[in-house]
């Protein structure tokens, strides 16, 4: 009895040890696929969640915000929620842009707790001038961060995905 005792707690252990192993490759999987992702510079940002500065958040049910990079060109409209220090009249009151990207940086942070990925550029838009920081990690969730040059600070939460009709490379 006491040698099957031993056998089960012996091969228990080996089963879980496994486990951790089979979960760690997996996550370090997906983080390789997001990288893959980020440098095919061809992705998607679908926003859910718009944290305006100094207000509540907002869930976007019906107006969800997208970021679209493809090569070196940034396309994007998000819901905006927040203070604007000046306005023009027939805005459409959000933050939109389609043009070249500048200042871009990529850098991969991998520590032992979190791996992720700093992605940041400036971009044009029609009246404005953006600053976006994304914070991705290896579920695919992204943090969007947006500074403007009229309006007040705000961010998104959202999730990075290929462009429609195209898979990443690995």
């Amino acid at each position: 009895m006491k040698n099957i005792f031993l056998l089960f707690l012996f091969s228990t252990s080996i089963i879980l040890s496994a486990a951790a192993q089979w979960k760690q490759k997996a996550k370090e999987s997906g983080f390789e696929k997001t990288i893959a992702l980020v440098e095919s510079n061809r992705f998607l940002i679908e926003v859910k969640r718009a944290f305006p500065l100094g207000g509540k958040s907002v869930d976007l049910f019906s107006n969800r915000g997208r970021i679209t990079i493809t090569d070196s060109i940034a396309k994007g409209f998000l819901p905006y929620f927040g203070r604007a220090f000046s306005a023009i009249p027939g805005e459409d009151g959000g933050i939109s842009f389609d043009s070249k990207m500048r200042k871009k940086e990529v850098k991969v942070k991998d520590s032992k707790k979190k791996k992720h990925i700093l992605y940041s550029f400036t971009v044009k838009g029609r009246n404005d001038t953006y600053q976006l920081f994304l914070d991705i990690t290896s579920d695919s969730s992204c943090f969007v961060s947006v500074r403007s040059n009229r309006k007040s600070q705000i961010a998104y939460d959202g999730i990075i995905r290929p462009l429609p009709g195209e898979t990443p490379e690995h």
